[in-house]
């Protein structure tokens, strides 16, 4: 069954940063607090770019996550990757809810472990004016 992340850090107007288990999980980027598991307050987010990822899983298991229905990351054992700091930040399909899922390694019959941390950039009609 889908569960939602740990929000670690929710910035407004700038990041957030979502603690994932071996659960599935989902995130609604798009829309206001209502919504979006992204914006708070005021914001009305139009998107997110995934701009870091710190991630570990049992041998064997993978995190696959999509953006919608296209698969933007399949990340293996364990790391750490600054996508921003590379200058590659994830931003294909940013309007597109955010979908996390921990792969059991082939023919296994019990539950994978691991964790998935994501950092994301915010998109909102309110910093696209700014930016012009």
């Amino acid at each position: 069954m889908p569960v939602s992340p740990n929000i670690v850090i929710n910035r407004e107007n700038s990041s957030a940063v979502f603690h994932f288990n071996a659960n599935t999980a989902g995130i609604v980027i798009a829309g206001n607090n209502s919504v979006s598991n992204v914006a708070i307050e005021e914001e009305v987010i139009t998107g997110v770019t995934i701009t870091q990822a710190t991630y570990g899983s049992t041998p064997g298991a993978y995190w696959h996550i999509q953006r919608g229905a296209n698969t933007v990351l399949v990340l293996d054992s364990t790391g750490f990757i600054d996508f921003a700091g590379i200058g590659l930040p994830i931003n294909r399909d940013i309007a597109a809810d955010l979908s996390v899922t921990l792969i059991p390694p082939e023919g296994s019959v019990v539950a994978s472990k691991g964790f998935l941390v994501l950092e994301v950039q915010k998109q909102n009609a309110r910093l696209e004016y700014l930016a012009d």
